[in-house]
């Protein structure tokens, strides 16, 4: 296994999903990963609530993304790969 396919394997795009909005988890993930080009399986779905700690998925909570949460009720993550470019 390459260096890439081995990071792909390992580090997952996540698609957070605001329960308060989209309560059908499954469903949001259909449409939204389907609308944002994500295909599995190169990622994870994580569902949330405003206000909960996102921090700890290995990526970087932005103020956008906090937007995007509470408004469209989905975000993208991606991991941040330590010492990757």
């Amino acid at each position: 296994m390459d260096k890439d396919a081995l990071l792909r394997a390992l580090f997952k795009d996540l698609l957070i999903v605001n329960t308060e909005i989209h309560p059908d988890v499954r469903q949001a993930e259909v449409r939204w990963a389907s609308e944002l080009g994500l295909v599995r399986p190169n990622y994870n779905v994580v569902s949330a609530r405003p206000g909960q700690d996102l921090n700890g998925f290995g990526a970087i909570w932005t103020e956008a993304d906090e937007m995007l949460f509470r408004t469209r009720g989905v975000v993208v993550l991606k991991p941040q790969v330590q010492g990757h470019a």
